[in-house]
This record gives C-alpha cells, sequence and structure tokens, in this order.
C-alpha cells in the first residue's frame, strides 16, 4: 500500500469521492438539516462546516514535492473517511427524522383520536349524566307509584271492610224488610177484619184506655174511623165490579133461575123432591133472593147502618133451623145442590184474582 501513496490515480478517484459524498451529504442536508457534530479531522470545528471545494484545492497533487502529495493523500483519506463518517451520520438523521415525522404523524393521529375520544366521553359523561337524572327520576316514580300503591291498597281495604259492613247491613235490612212486610201483611189483614167485623174485635170496655184529653182521643178516633172508610169504600168497589159482571152473565143467559122451595132443599131431597112448581114463589129474573155467597163478611149481623132499622136474618129451611145469618152461610154452602155453591164458582171463574175473603153481594128479593 505505501508505493499507493501519493499515486495521481488513487487521489483523483479519492477527490472523486469526495466530490459525490459532499454532494449526497448537501442534498441530505437539503431534507434534513445540517447535522452539528465535531470533525474527526479538524476538531475545533464543526463536520457540517467544512469547505470541502477549498480544502481539495489546498490538498491537491503537486508533482514537484512529494511529501506534500503524499501528505495531501492522507489528508484525502481522512476527508473520505470523515465524509463517510458524516454521510452515514446525515443519513441516520434523515431515518431518524423520517421516524419523527412518522412518530409525529402517529401523534397527531393519537391526539386526534384522543380529542374525539374526549368528546365521545365527554357525550358519554353527559348521556350518564342524562342517564343519572332518569334514574333518579324513574326512582322518584317508582317511590311515589309505591306510596300511591300502599296508599290504594290501604284504601281498598278500608273500602273492602266498608263493603262487608254495608253488605251485612243490607242483609240485616233486607231480612227486617221482610219481617217489616209480613208484620205489614199481618197488620192490613187485621185492619181488614177489624173494619169488616168491628162487633167481633170490639175491645172490653174495661180494656179501652183514655189518654185523658178529649181532642187527641177524637182525633184517633177521627183516624180510625177514616181508615174503615177507606177499607169499606175498597170493598164496595171489588162488590160493584164483581156485580157488574154477574150482570154481564145474567144478561147472556149464563145463570139459571131456581126456586126459593128448590133452593133451601135438603141434601137429601134435591132438586127432584121439591114442591110442585105450582106452589113455587117465582122469583123476578136476575135476582136470587137473600143468597149468600160463599167468603162474604156479614158486617150487617152485629151492627146496622145509619137510618135503618135493625132486622134479624131471614129463617130459611134447610134441613134444621139456623140462629144467625153466619149459621145460614155455613149450612148453605154445605147443601147439596145448593145454586150458590155454583154463584160461587161462577164468581171464581169471573174474577179468579180475586180472594175469597172480600165480602158478596146480597141481592134483595123483589117484591111479587
Amino acid at each position: 500500500m505505501a508505493h499507493l501513496l501519493g499515486s495521481q490515480a488513487c487521489m483523483d478517484s479519492l477527490r472523486k469521492d469526495l466530490t459525490d459524498l459532499q454532494g449526497a451529504i448537501v442534498d441530505v442536508f437539503s431534507r434534513a438539516g445540517p447535522v452539528r457534530f465535531p470533525s474527526w479531522k479538524f476538531p475545533d470545528r464543526v463536520a457540517c462546516d467544512l469547505d470541502m471545494v477549498a480544502l481539495l484545492e489546498h490538498y491537491d497533487h503537486v508533482p514537484g514535492d512529494p511529501e506534500f502529495t503524499q501528505l495531501s493523500h492522507a489528508v484525502l483519506l481522512e476527508l473520505d473517511k470523515e465524509k463517510a463518517r458524516v454521510d452515514s451520520m446525515v443519513r441516520h438523521q434523515e431515518s431518524l427524522q423520517a421516524k419523527q415525522r412518522a412518530l409525529l404523524q402517529q401523534l397527531d393521529s393519537l391526539d386526534q383520536e384522543r380529542e374525539e375520544l374526549r368528546g365521545s366521553l365527554d357525550e358519554a359523561e353527559a348521556q350518564r349524566a342524562h342517564v343519572e337524572e332518569q334514574l333518579q327520576r324513574v326512582q322518584s316514580e317508582r317511590e311515589q307509584g309505591q306510596c300511591q300503591l300502599r296508599a290504594q291498597q290501604e284504601l281498598l281495604q278500608s273500602l273492602q271492610g266498608e263493603k262487608q259492613g254495608l253488605e251485612q247491613a243490607t242483609r240485616d235490612l233486607q231480612l227486617t224488610i221482610s219481617e217489616l212486610e209480613l208484620e205489614l201483611v199481618e197488620l192490613k189483614e187485621q185492619e181488614r177484619l177489624l173494619v169488616a167485623f168491628p162487633d167481633l174485635h170490639r175491645p172490653v170496655e174495661a180494656q179501652i184506655q183514655s189518654s185523658g184529653n178529649v181532642t187527641d182521643d177524637m182525633e184517633r178516633q177521627v183516624q180510625a174511623n177514616d181508615i174503615r172508610i177507606r177499607v169499606l169504600q175498597e170493598e164496595n168497589g171489588r162488590l160493584r165490579s164483581m156485580l157488574s159482571k154477574i150482570r154481564e152473565v145474567a144478561q147472556q143467559g149464563g145463570l139459571k133461575l131456581i126456586p126459593q122451595d128448590q133452593l133451601w132443599a135438603p141434601p137429601s131431597q134435591g132438586i127432584q123432591g121439591a114442591s110442585p112448581p105450582a106452589q113455587v114463589q117465582r122469583a123476578s129474573p136476575g135476582l136470587l133472593g137473600r143468597q149468600h155467597l160463599p167468603g162474604s163478611r156479614m158486617a150487617s149481623a152485629g151492627r146496622t147502618l145509619p137510618g135503618q132499622p135493625r132486622t134479624s136474618p131471614p129463617q130459611q129451611p134447610c134441613g134444621r133451623p139456623s140462629k144467625s145469618s153466619l149459621e145460614d152461610v155455613t149450612h148453605s154452602t154445605t147443601c147439596a145442590h145448593n145454586p150458590i155453591r155454583a154463584l160461587a164458582r161462577l164468581r171464581r171463574r169471573l174474577s179468579p184474582s180475586q180472594s175469597q175473603g172480600g165480602p158478596a153481594h146480597q141481592p134483595q128479593e123483589r117484591p111479587m
């Protein structure tokens, strides 16, 4: 290697390499910027500040001075090494800068992602706060609903208790009403019997108690008379209705007139054993004499109407004599082939809704 030291060809090659390295370094400097580190050959100077053109002109091949030529050759070798070192450092710096740029880009993207995540976090925080607010509202509504439910349950229990009490009271009232209705029916029947048969229900004079006030006693008597008048008017209405129906049937020919001797004939004789028709007193059409219908009330047996003389009931032969009109009615209903029974059946057929307790009409005998 010693014989190559100071060779023109070697020095030209080194100069060319230095020029290429300088161009590459300048190109890298243009992209990455200068690399400021101390020079290996010139420690007091920075490698990027070395004037390579001046150094190449100073350390050149001198044909007449072999020592300087060898020195220049050695300096060119050292400069070539330094330039190679600078080139490697510059390229390393360029790679680092590329990595830095990539890292910066990645950092920018991370910053952007961080901002996005921060925005998402803010939205999530807002949503969480909204959800918490809704949750609190729902919890408060649930608590209110539970309070209302408990209140409604308590109210329902109280209403159920009241309902049971009202149902029990209703049942008691229904029983009381039923009992009162039965008592009312009995009282109405007693009132009707009392008005229809006052003589049969006349109290003992010793049991009549006076209040001591004549006005009150007279008012009570007036009220009792009003009740009797009302009941008798109702009875008269029923009797008029029955009388009109009997007259209609009589006009249509549905009633059969029977002689009086056959009317009161004993059961053993019947109609066949009655007296001859020549001795029978003919009755006027539509009149049946003094006949007592079954179920009639004999109010005239114990009392007389004002303006009428007290008369005793007639005595008709019917197997055996009777002592009163009530006995005549009872005995006449037991006689066979009695037209009164037929008239009673006719009455029931004409008015099936009428009860048997109402007084019947008693037709009067017409003089011959």
